[in-house]
């Protein structure tokens, strides 16, 4: 909840103006330091100052420096118009309280990308808390704190990072404050108040072209970067297989954006296959035979993060197996069934659990039951099938699926002796008084 007024400082921010020029001149300008990370794009609006712009171009702009544990740490420089170069780097936030409880281990900003919640300061280097010029504001403007709490999804509280659209919402503060319930206590104006990053352009206004030909409100480039990799969709795969040449699919989920993505792999032939070398640094599949029994590793480090699979093969042995089977009715939530209401819907599931040797994922199943007139058929690379049904007669509904095909034409299962049962009521009636 914000509880602070705005005040007016229009003879301020001119001196702050005219000091901002005096002091720093073009220097920024030819600034080239290389950052690293994805880009903070868009900009913020204050009704003291006006547009904050984050990928200027003008400097180094804001950018995350580096991500640890999910938590994203913010440097470089947002440019205002009116105010000037607009500070994330740690070195320039000296001038700003360090508040534990508030900004957690530094005051340099932060975003943890698991919860959204964004902690830490920015600071306009213009002002100085000893600077007759700059009104002794000493420029920071505090991300998040008591009377702005983070997270805060709504946009009503402090600056809250959205997953959803990778936005920043919310509200900063940058000002000092009579009451004593933020940080100072001095009774100074504020210069510039709240700043908001909700707006994309505010009515009536039309942010110029030096601040903010990016546009659109503030978004941070991309996501930690994370690697999950899968065998044939498992995370652990063993395989028994009476052919000399088994398939194995390796799919990689990579959020993100690596700079590079480089596979290895370990086992009793680490030379065959494809499986090394440099690889797509986004979400990718590939396959691969494999001949040789015994345990495969294969691994995929995108910039330092990664993820390993083991895949063990036995050869030989045969083709026949079983599959257990399991048949019930749920939700659309996935929840149990075992009463409904005429014309309500039922999702009839049925979940194959394969017992000894099988060479293929896919099955070849039929429906049978009540409401299947005539045998449904298909076929499936997942071990859960799943139909949907409405019935329109109230009584006792069974459904039972038989295993079966060329997907697995030597494996056979079914849930015939076990069948899904519903019973469908007929909806109550309500006579009016």
């Amino acid at each position: 909840m914000r509880s602070f007024s705005f005040k007016g400082m229009r003879s301020t921010l001119l001196l702050l103006s005219v000091f901002v020029v005096a002091l720093f001149g073009f220097s920024f300008l030819t600034a080239n330091s290389q950052v690293e990370g994805d880009a903070v794009k868009g900009f913020a609006w204050s009704e003291n100052t006006g547009w904050i712009q984050f990928d200027h171009n003008k400097s180094e702009p804001v950018k995350l420096a580096s991500v640890a544990s999910g938590v994203g740490t913010l440097k470089g420089y947002a440019w205002s118009e009116h105010i000037g170069w607009i500070s994330f780097n740690e070195g320039d936030l000296y001038p700003c309280p360090f508040i534990p409880t508030e900004d957690g281990t530094s005051k340099q900003a932060k975003i943890n990308f698991s919860t959204g919640k964004v902690t830490g300061w920015m600071r306009a280097i213009a002002g100085t808390g000893d600077n007759a010029q700059a009104g002794g504001w000493n420029g920071c403007i505090h991300l998040s704190g008591v009377n702005h709490a983070s997270p805060d999804l709504d946009g009503s509280g402090g600056i809250t990072y959205r997953a959803v659209d990778k936005r920043l919402i919310g509200y900063a503060w940058g000002g000092d404050v009579s009451d004593g319930t933020e940080i100072f206590s001095d009774g100074k104006e504020a210069v510039v108040g709240w700043v908001t990053f909700n707006l994309g352009v505010p009515s009536g206004t039309t942010p110029p072209p030096s601040c903010c030909g990016g546009g659109g409100p503030p978004t941070v480039g991309g996501d930690p970067i994370t690697v999950t990799l899968t065998a044939n969709g498992s995370p652990d795969l063993s395989i028994q297989d009476p052919n000399t040449s088994v398939p194995v699919t390796l799919t990689a989920t990579i959020t993100g954006t690596p700079s590079a993505c480089v596979a290895t792999m370990t086992g009793p032939n680490p030379s065959q296959g494809t499986w090394n070398g440099v690889k797509a640094n986004v979400s990718f599949a590939e396959g691969l035979m494999l001949t040789n029994p015994g345990t495969y590793t294969f691994t995929l480090n995108c910039d330092g993060k990664s993820d390993s699979v083991p895949v063990t093969l036995t050869l030989g042995g045969t083709t026949t197996g079983t599959v257990n089977v399991i048949c019930k009715a749920v939700d659309a939530n996935g929840n149990p069934l075992s009463t409904v209401f005429v014309g309500d819907p039922i999702t009839w599931q049925a979940e194959v659990q394969l017992v000894g040797n099988k060479p293929s994922p896919n099955y070849d199943f039929k429906w049978h039951g009540n409401g299947f007139s005539t045998v449904v058929t298909g076929s499936s690379p997942a071990p859960v099938i799943k139909i949907d049904r409405v019935y329109t007669t109230t009584g006792s509904k069974q459904v039972w699926i038989e295993i079966t095909g060329t997907g697995a034409p030597n494996s056979i299962g079914s849930c015939e002796a076990n069948p899904a049962t519903v019973q469908v009521r007929a909806k109550p009636v309500f006579e009016p008084f």
